[in-house]
């Protein structure tokens, strides 16, 4: 994570007490900063990597997280070391409960301006378009959504009705007084049809959290394997819900190719 004050990346050890921390959830851009470019500014001056917006975005996070009174902050982007496949693979696995164990996520829509876009339409952002930020929407106990100035636009709880709206997730789950897990399979799975990841595989992998399971990623394989392995793993988890595809012949990669009438796009 993030030192929010000296922006030093510190590793916890496996086991280790955790800080209350922010998280951030977002987009990525094409000039991202990695875990070893941004690990080397501890060291050394790098004004090339300063004047990147991903750095500004970063600085941006941190000083909210300390205003919140939160020292540290995790971000995918320099948090995780994507030349290390096993740590690649850890993160991944973990990522819905990162999300979950945060004090607060904030949301940056990067491509939103608030100052030119009324309020009512900032679900028009791609943050609502990515396979990741399912998760990242509904598992952290508060989101929070800034636009590309950092402005508040508001939180997940004075939202809910937009967001609800542009997702078709039901309200109560957007607010979090319903667990989405008490909501049937195929409803869960309407929700992610229309999203996309960079990685075609990535599409079953962001499901981890939204379906309560998880399986070793392997990007080597395809997403109708991934998909077959998730489905076993969540049948192995809670076989009492094989009577919800029972029938008709429904299975999760039908489901999450299916189009759903609740979408924004249908």
């Amino acid at each position: 994570m993030i030192n929010t004050s000296s922006l030093k990346i510190k590793d916890f050890e496996d086991g280790a007490s955790i800080p209350h921390y922010a998280i951030l959830s977002h987009t990525w851009g094409a000039e991202e900063i990695g875990y070893h470019e941004f690990d080397q500014l501890m060291y050394r001056q790098r004004q090339g990597t300063r004047a990147k917006p991903a750095y500004h975005k970063i600085v941006e996070a941190c000083v909210t997280a300390q205003s919140n009174g939160l020292g540290y902050l995790w971000v995918d982007t320099c948090c995780i070391d994507q030349e290390d496949q096993t740590d690649v693979h850890r993160n991944v696995k973990n990522m819905y409960s990162y999300y979950r164990n945060s004090r607060i996520c904030y949301a940056y829509l990067v491509d939103t301006d608030m100052q030119e876009v009324a309020e009512s339409r900032f679900g028009q952002s791609r943050w609502f378009t990515r396979g990741w930020t399912l998760q990242e929407l509904l598992a952290p106990p508060e989101v929070i959504f800034f636009d590309s100035k950092w402005v508040h636009i508001g939180t997940r709880t004075t939202l809910c009705a937009e967001i609800s709206s542009v997702t078709g997730i039901p309200e109560d789950i957007v607010r979090g007084s319903t667990s989405f897990l008490d909501v049937d399979v195929q409803e869960r799975m309407s929700w992610s049809v229309l999203r996309k990841t960079t990685r075609s595989v990535d599409r079953a992998y962001c499901l981890f959290g939204i379906l309560g399971v998880s399986i070793e990623p392997d990007y080597t394989e395809d997403l109708v394997t991934a998909i077959t392995r998730l489905q076993e793993a969540f049948f192995e988890r809670y076989p009492e819900k094989r009577s919800e595809f029972a029938g008709d012949g429904v299975d999760l990669l039908k489901m999450l190719t299916r189009r759903s009438h609740r979408a924004r796009y249908s």
